[in-house]
């Protein structure tokens, strides 16, 4: 299956729950007897595909003027579209050599520093991310800077061997920043394009991770100001609206520059994601949407939209 089916698929839960109304809605000739208890039913199922209270009453607003004004099928779904897009689109800057990322550092590795809450998909999403990267030949380290969990530092280690690159770990407990200011030494000797840093996703308390990660950047900008250049939040698009609150922690704690989503093939609640672009301002850089290696790729508003639009 290609990545592309791959992605319609993995959709297939949010599109039958919420944007099935919206193409039937379209398709009616009647328009005047579409009843209050039409929009008030569409509103409902678009918050409970977590689009958000405030989104879904800015979306089913706009579907109103949009069935009134335009009675042609065609050009009304290209008018939500628009509308959708523009939603998802947040502007940032990228590179065709690093594409959805930027490496505006010359003489260093482009560090992405990722972060989020344990189950995830963080280690997962390590490990697609360095294919990614290397399937556009570029070299690329793993920083294991989870050093609370065991499991993390081995998992990374199975991921580093499978995909033949170095990884710098240090003992259980050891100080994460440590281990992230080796990852870009080793990166820098050994001329590496990509350091990924990996950070604990579980702290005794909200304070303490902010603690950590604060840093954590404050560590590694002792090799240059302007490092790392990508901080990327990992979200489980299953757990829907609860990973705004997410959002904002880890945004408070260091300024994200992006956010990537996992898991869509497993959601219905991905309508979270017009929350994250629309209330919070930040870009998704990153979708994943299965197991294999390969199952990633950078986010396309145009692409998202249409996937759930059309069939």
């Amino acid at each position: 299956m290609s990545i592309l089916n791959k992605l319609k698929e993995g959709l297939k839960k949010t599109k039958e729950l919420l944007f099935t109304d919206i193409r039937d809605l379209i398709k009616t000739k009647e328009v005047e007897k579409i009843t209050p208890e039409f929009w008030e039913n569409l509103e409902e199922k678009l918050i409970k595909a977590d689009v958000g209270v405030n989104i879904a009453n800015s979306i089913v607003n706009n579907l109103k003027n949009i069935v009134k004004k335009i009675k042609d099928d065609s050009k009304a779904i290209q008018e939500i579209e628009k509308d959708l897009i523009m939603l998802l689109s947040i502007p940032y800057d990228s590179d065709d050599d690093y594409y959805p990322l930027v490496n505006r550092v010359n003489g260093y590795p482009l560090v992405i520093l990722v972060v989020g809450v344990n189950g995830t998909g963080k280690t997962s999403f390590i490990a697609k991310l360095a294919n990614y990267y290397l399937l556009k030949s570029k070299s690329v380290i793993i920083g294991a800077g989870d050093t609370y969990r065991a499991a993390a530092i081995e998992q990374l280690e199975i991921w580093a061997k499978r995909l033949d690159i170095p990884i710098v770990k240090q003992s259980l407990g050891a100080d994460s920043a440590a281990v992230a200011y080796d990852t870009i030494n080793s990166a820098i000797a050994k001329n590496i394009n990509i350091a990924i840093i990996d950070t604990a996703g579980r702290m005794h308390n909200k304070h303490n991770l902010i603690q950590e990660l604060q840093k954590i950047e404050k560590v590694i900008k002792k090799h240059h100001l302007e490092l790392p250049q990508e901080k990327i939040l990992i979200l489980d698009s299953t757990y829907g609206q609860n990973s705004i609150q997410q959002t904002k922690v880890f945004t408070e704690a260091i300024r994200l520059t992006g956010v990537a989503i996992t898991k869509l093939d497993t959601s219905s609640k991905a309508g979270f994601i017009f929350s994250i672009t629309t209330n919070l301002g930040i870009p998704i850089k990153f979708i994943t949407f299965g197991e294999n290696l390969e199952d990633i790729q950078p986010f396309e508003p145009s692409q998202f939209v249409k996937n759930l639009l059309y069939d």
